[in-house]
């Protein structure tokens, strides 16, 4: 399975962080509750929020039953790539 960056986000997904350019945020692991273009917020399993750069991080992803290893800096958004419309 190929991932676009483009087309792709995390949100509700399952992710875990490592290889951050922040050491403490090594190991973070639950459900992204929040995405803008470059954080993510993660709720993690004891119930706390956690707010990841992305650029400084690396990211296992999991995507059905597949877990993929994702650099931060592909999830990155800019632009229209990342706008929202509101309704």
């Amino acid at each position: 399975m190929a991932i676009n960056n483009k087309d792709f986000n995390v949100f509700g997904r399952t992710i875990t962080t490592t290889k951050c350019r922040n050491e403490s945020l090594n190991g973070i692991h639950g459900i992204v509750i929040e995405e803008t273009a470059n954080t993510v917020k993660v709720l993690t399993l004891t119930g706390s929020v956690k707010t990841v750069i992305k650029e400084d991080c690396w990211f296992y992803v999991d995507i059905g039953n597949c877990t993929y290893l994702i650099s931060g800096r592909k999830l990155r958004k800019t632009g229209k790539s990342f706008s929202m419309k509101k309704q």
